[in-house]
């Protein structure tokens, strides 16, 4: 969204938004912009989400390991059901098997649990 749409939405001028969001970039509010992409327009028919669970020892060590592969577009650390929740896109189901094979083989990881994601509603 452009700074004159925001403007339109927010019944402002665009200098007032411009200068609000540098503002708040500035003071380290909004850290980043970013775009919200069709990963089907890019070729990845298929998103899913992994929960993963992991040694307690191996934790730091799993996460880096995770966050490092060129698949996952979303890498969190929870408390509940699993240690880590991450996003991936693939191309295919053939790829987020072998996606899951990969996460399974790293060294501390007990459990990977997939859910395919169906519809992203915000």
């Amino acid at each position: 969204m452009t700074y004159k749409e925001l403007a339109k939405k927010l019944r402002l001028k665009e200098s007032t938004v411009r200068k609000r969001v540098l503002s708040l970039k500035k003071r380290g509010v909004i850290r980043r912009i970013l775009a919200q992409v069709d990963p089907k327009l890019l070729g990845y028919r298929v998103q899913a989400g992994l929960g993963i669970n992991v040694d307690p020892s191996m934790m730091v060590d799993v996460g880096k390991k995770i966050v490092q592969m060129s698949e996952t577009r979303m890498v969190l650390s929870t408390t509940g059901e699993y240690d880590f929740f991450t996003v991936v896109w693939t191309r295919d189901r053939d790829s987020l098997s072998t996606i899951m094979s990969s996460v399974s083989n790293i060294e501390g990881v007990t459990k990977v649990v997939p859910s395919l994601l169906v519809e992203r509603l915000k």
